[in-house]
């Protein structure tokens, strides 16, 4: 500080790192907290189900996510 006082502390690992990862729940919670509100939890909930099989999926179901991730939010 301009008074000559220091403050330190400890390095911190912020949540979210690879030494302090989220689990699955939160990666999903903190998705739609974003998610949802933008582009409705109807169609959050399909894009994370196409997600999380997506080596999985055929050719129409890597269209069809394409389809939704690429559609403008409203329409």
């Amino acid at each position: 500080m301009r008074d000559g006082t220091r403050h330190e502390a400890a390095p911190r690992t912020p949540r979210g790192d690879t030494d302090l990862p989220l689990s699955n729940k939160e990666i999903s919670d903190k998705y739609h907290l974003f998610a949802d509100p933008i582009i409705g939890a109807e169609t959050a909930g399909r894009i994370e189900t196409l997600c999380a099989g997506f080596d999985y999926l055929d050719a129409g179901g890597v269209q069809g996510l394409l389809d939704i991730i690429l559609r403008k939010p409203g329409a």
